[in-house]
C-alpha cells in the first residue's frame, strides 16, 4: 500500500467520526443508577480487557464464566465475600470496600448508590452491571438444594459449532496417496465442537465437551471416540462441602507460584488490579486440551467465617481443598524417557497422533486457607509425577529446567489489610529447596489516584510444573522484576493509565544466549465526552534482549531490541448503532535496522432493540514491513472463539458477524472472515499453507437454552 493510502483512510475514518460524535443526540448520563436500562452486552468486556491486557486468556473459559454470571447475577445485599470474588475483574481492595459498605450501612437500595463505595470508578460499575442486582436481605445459612427442584427447574443448553477454511490447504492436497500419508491429515477439513451444561442456580451443575479440530478424523479408533472429550460434575454449597467437583477442573492458589490456571490482569493499560483472586477451585468447560486438571477436588468449610457479621477481634474461619487428578497427555516417550511435551492439542497426522495420551501425569495437594477480619492466608503443598523420566536435550539455557519423574511445591501467601493500604504476596519452593518470592502493594494517596506495586524474584533453579504467576518470561522461573501502575482521574470525564516493569533474567532463556534485562511500559488516556463515547490514546514501548541473528554452534551476540507501539482509538453508540475505529502504529528498531507497522479498522455494529438479529461488520487494512512488527487486532467472533488476528505483511481483512434469534430459546450465529494478501501468493506455512493471496473462514454455531 501506499502512504497516501494510509493517510486518506486515516483522516477519513477520524474526520468521519468527530461529527458523529459532535452530531450526536444526548443520552442518559447515569450509567450505574438507570437500572431500567436494558443490560449491557457483557462480550464486549472480553474485547475491552483483551487489548488493553498483555496477557493471553481462554476466551472459552470467560464467556462461560461471565455467561453464568449473567444468567445468575449476584445479589449484592446478600453476597458473601466468596460470591464477590467470582467476579473476576475486581479487586481485592474494591471487594472489601464493598464488604464493608453493606456492613455497616445495610442493603443497597439502587445499583447507583454503588458509586459511594470507596474505590469504585465507572469503568469497573459499567463492567459489573450485567452480573449483579440487589435481592433482598436474608440470613446466611447454607442451603440444600433439592434434587427434584433442581431437576425440574434447572437450565439446560446445547451449543454446536462447526467451522472451515474455504481454501484447500497443503495437508489436505495428497490424503489419498498412500506415499505421502505421513505428510498430510487424516481427517477432514471441519472443525466440529458440541457442548452441552446443565446449572441450577450455581449450586449443581454438569457438562460435557466434545471436540474435533480440522485435520483430524471424526472417530478416533485409538481413543474409541472423538478426539477431545471433557466431562465435569458440581456440587457447591452442600452444609459443609463448599464446592465439589468430579472430572475436570482448574486450580488456583495464592498468586500461582506453586498452581494457578486462571485469569490475571497482568500488565494492563486499564486498571490497577494485579494480584490473583478467586476460587480456589472451579469447573474446567472448555476444548482448551491443557492447563487443566482431571479427577476430584472439593473445598471443605472447617469452620465458617462471615465477614460482614465479625465484630469482635480473634474471629477467624478455616477451608480445606484437597484434589487428586491423573490425566494424559501428549508426549514422544524413547527408552522410558521424554524430551518435550506437546502443548498444540493438535492430532492431524500420524506423526502427531502417534503421541497422543502416551504420558501420565499424577498430581496430589491440599490448600488451607485462613480467614481474619483483617486478612487471609494460604498454605499450599502438591507433589507431581510421570510415568516416563523428563529429560531434555542439554542445552545451556535448560540446564536448570527440571528433570526426573517426579517434583513437588509447596507455599504460604499472605492478603493483609492495614490503614487502607492492601498487601499480598506468596512465598514458593520446590522440592530442592529452590525459591520464588512475588509480594505486592496497593495504596490509595488519594481518592483521584490508585497506585500498585509489585516485586518478584523467581530464581533460575525454582521449578514449578503448574506455576503461573506474573512474569514477564513464560514460567515461574528465572526472573527478578518490579512493577508499579497507576491510574489517576484527572477530571470528571478523563482517566490516566500507566504503567513500568523493569525485569532482569539472571540466567540464559530461549533465544537469547546470556543474562540480560529489559524494561516495559505503557501510558493511555481516555476522555469520555458522553456516556456513550470514549476516546483513547495508548502508547507502549519495550526493550528486550535478543541474539543476533545467524548460525553457529556457540553462544551468539546479544543486541537490544525496543519496540514502540502508538493506538488511537474512539468509540461512540447512537440508538442501535455501535461504530469503533482503531489506528495502530509501531516501530521496532535494532542495531541492524528500523522497521515499522501500521493498521487501520473501522467497525460497525447493529442491534435493533425489536429485532430478532443483530450484525458486526469489521473493515481492516495493514502494511507492516516485518514479523516483528505485526499488528493485533481484536475480531468479534462466536461464543468460545477467540479471535486476535495478527496483521502481518500488506493486504485487508473483512469479517462479518451475524446473530439470528430464531425463538427466545434458540439462535443461529454465523461468522466469516476473509483476508487478502497484496504481498504474497502463498498463505501460511507447512501443511497449512494455501496456494494464493486469500484466506476465507467461515463457522456457524447453534445455541440452544431451555
Amino acid at each position: 500500500m501506499k502512504i497516501i493510502n494510509r493517510i486518506i483512510l486515516t483522516s477519513a475514518l477520524i474526520s468521519g467520526y468527530q461529527g458523529y460524535v459532535l452530531g450526536q443526540a444526548p443520552e442518559k448520563t447515569d450509567s450505574i443508577g438507570q437500572e431500567e436500562i436494558k443490560t449491557q452486552d457483557w462480550t464486549s468486556l472480553i474485547e475491552e480487557i483483551t487489548e488493553n491486557s498483555e496477557n493471553e486468556m481462554n476466551a472459552e473459559d470467560w464467556q462461560d464464566r461471565f455467561s453464568e454470571l449473567s444468567e445468575n447475577p449476584i445479589p449484592l445485599n446478600t453476597a458473601t465475600k466468596e460470591m464477590l470474588e467470582s467476579i473476576p475483574f475486581l479487586s481485592e481492595e474494591q471487594i472489601e470496600s464493598l464488604s464493608y459498605y453493606l456492613y455497616r450501612y445495610g442493603p443497597l437500595v439502587s445499583l447507583s448508590e454503588l458509586m459511594l463505595v470507596e474505590g469504585m470508578d465507572e469503568q469497573t460499575l459499567r463492567w459489573m452491571k450485567p452480573f449483579v442486582r440487589l435481592g433482598k436481605p436474608v440470613s446466611f445459612p447454607i442451603e440444600m438444594p433439592a434434587w427434584k427442584n433442581a431437576l425440574k427447574y434447572g437450565k439446560q443448553e446445547i451449543r454446536a459449532r462447526f467451522g472451515r477454511s474455504l481454501q484447500k490447504k497443503a495437508g489436505y492436497a495428497h490424503a489419498s496417496d498412500s506415499t505421502l500419508k505421513n505428510d498430510s491429515y487424516s481427517g477432514d477439513p471441519f472443525h466440529i465442537y458440541l457442548r452441552y451444561g446443565f446449572n441450577y442456580k450455581g449450586k449443581i451443575q454438569w457438562g460435557l465437551v466434545l471436540e474435533k479440530d480440522a485435520g483430524e478424523k471424526l472417530w478416533n479408533k485409538k481413543n474409541k471416540g472423538i478426539d477431545y472429550a471433557s466431562f465435569h460434575f458440581s456440587l457447591k454449597d452442600q452444609k459443609r462441602i463448599k464446592t465439589l467437583i468430579i472430572g475436570d477442573y482448574n486450580l488456583q492458589f495464592g498468586q500461582g507460584l506453586v498452581c494457578a490456571s486462571s485469569f490475571s490482569m497482568g500488565k494492563s493499560a486499564s486498571g490497577t488490579a494485579i494480584e490473583k483472586i478467586g476460587t480456589n477451585i472451579s469447573r474446567h468447560f472448555s476444548a482448551s486440551e491443557s492447563g487443566f486438571f482431571r479427577g476430584i477436588g472439593a473445598t471443605f468449610i472447617l469452620k465458617p467465617f462471615v465477614w460482614q457479621t465479625a465484630e469482635t477481634k480473634g474471629i477467624f474461619g478455616l477451608e480445606m481443598t484437597s484434589f487428586a487428578s491423573i490425566r494424559n497427555i501428549d508426549a514422544k516417550i524413547a527408552e522410558g524417557s521424554f524430551s518435550t511435551i506437546s502443548t498444540s492439542e493438535l492430532h492431524r497426522t500420524i506423526k502427531e497422533s502417534a503421541i497422543k495420551d502416551q504420558l501420565k501425569l499424577y498430581t496430589i495437594g491440599t490448600h488451607f486457607s485462613l480467614k481474619t477480619n483483617h486478612g487471609q492466608f494460604g498454605l499450599t503443598g502438591l507433589t507431581y509425577g510421570f510415568n516416563a523420566d523428563f529429560n531434555p536435550e542439554p542445552k545451556p539455557y535448560n540446564c536448570h529446567y527440571f528433570r526426573g519423574k517426579q517434583g513437588g511445591n509447596g507455599s504460604l501467601n499472605y492478603r493483609l489489610r492495614y490503614k487502607g493500604m492492601l498487601f499480598f504476596g506468596e512465598f514458593g519452593m520446590d522440592a530442592n529447596g529452590n525459591t520464588a518470592f512475588l509480594s505486592g502493594t496497593t495504596l490509595h494517596p488519594d481518592s483521584k489516584l490508585d497506585i500498585s506495586i509489585l516485586t518478584r524474584n523467581y530464581t533460575p533453579k525454582y521449578q514449578a510444573y503448574y506455576g503461573n504467576s506474573f512474569s514477564e518470561g513464560t514460567s515461574v522461573q528465572n526472573e527478578y522484576g518490579f512493577f508499579a501502575t497507576c491510574e489517576w482521574k484527572i477530571f470528571k470525564n478523563w482517566r490516566l493509565n500507566a504503567y513500568y516493569d523493569l525485569f532482569v533474567f539472571p540466567w540464559l532463556k530461549y533465544g537469547i544466549d546470556k543474562p540480560s534485562n529489559g524494561s516495559d511500559h505503557a501510558i493511555q488516556a481516555t476522555w469520555k465526552p458522553s456516556f456513550n463515547s470514549e476516546f483513547v490514546i495508548r502508547f507502549k514501548s519495550k526493550t528486550k534482549d535478543k541474539n543476533l541473528s545467524g548460525e553457529s554452534n556457540t553462544l551468539l551476540p546479544v543486541e537490544k531490541q525496543t519496540k514502540d507501539q502508538m493506538r488511537i482509538q474512539i468509540s461512540s453508540k447512537y440508538g442501535n448503532w455501535a461504530l469503533k475505529t482503531v489506528i495502530d502504529g509501531n516501530l521496532t528498531k535494532t542495531i541492524e535496522k528500523e522497521t515499522r507497522g501500521f493498521s487501520a479498522s473501522q467497525e460497525v455494529n447493529y442491534s435493533p432493540n425489536e429485532k430478532p438479529f443483530s450484525l458486526s461488520v469489521k473493515y481492516a487494512l495493514f502494511d507492516t514491513d516485518h514479523y516483528d512488527n505485526r499488528i493485533y487486532s481484536y475480531e468479534k467472533d462466536l461464543p468460545g472463539t477467540f479471535s486476535m488476528t495478527p496483521f502481518y505483511g500488506q493486504g485487508n481483512r473483512f469479517s462479518l458477524l451475524l446473530k439470528y434469534k430464531l425463538t427466545n430459546a434458540v439462535c443461529i450465529q454465523i461468522k466469516i472472515g476473509h483476508s487478502v494478501y497484496q504481498d504474497r501468493q502463498q498463505v501460511g506455512t507447512g501443511l497449512e499453507q494455501v496456494q494464493g493471496n486469500q484466506l476465507t473462514d467461515i463457522r456457524s454455531l447453534f445455541l440452544w437454552k431451555f
